[in-house]
């Protein structure tokens, strides 16, 4: 009785447990990319200029959401690279001419690879996508006033202001 009643009731934890860990498949990443947010940050972020007074702290969010997965998805980062991207990293971003579909690349030097390897995690950005970034610190970055000088310098703030960390990545 007792014995029976325990297993069924680990092994009911176990599937949950499993029911909570899915890989994303390329479909899932399809469907991302075809979504309405998605879209719309696209859209948002192909607007030449944007009035500050006009982008509403959901459209901040909603872009800033969009180009963090952008980069993890395209650079098979995990979310802890970008929670302290600074925006000096972008506007610095070097170059590299021969490769004609990644031409710009920047370190990651909050990221967790550097302590094992002593070499920084990479960024490899296409041409749109550093127009994207430059739009985003030009026109979304700027609605949202950082809480300290610390978080000043981080590219991706919370609606609040400050820096991103696992728990802030979604608000």
């Amino acid at each position: 009785g007792n014995n029976l009643r325990r297993c069924q009731t680990i092994e009911s934890a176990r599937v949950k447990e499993q029911s909570k860990i899915r890989r994303v498949t390329e479909e899932d990443i399809a469907m991302f990319y075809k979504s309405s947010g998605c879209t719309k940050a696209i859209s948002l972020l192909e607007k030449k200029s944007v009035d500050l007074i006009t982008v509403k702290i959901g459209d901040y969010i909603l872009v800033r959401n969009f180009l963090i997965f952008r980069l993890i998805e395209r650079n098979f980062l995990r979310p802890c690279s970008l929670h302290r991207l600074p925006t000096e990293a972008v506007l610095t971003a070097s170059k590299c001419p021969q490769d004609e579909a990644f031409p710009f690349y920047m370190a990651l030097y909050g990221d967790k690879t550097i302590v094992s390897s002593e070499e920084p995690s990479y960024v490899h950005l296409t041409h749109q996508e550093m127009q994207w970034l430059l739009n985003f610190i030009n026109n979304f970055r700027g609605r949202i006033t950082p809480v300290n000088k610390d978080a000043a310098k981080d590219l991706f703030l919370s609606q609040a202001g400050s820096s991103l960390n696992d728990k802030t990545l979604s608000g």
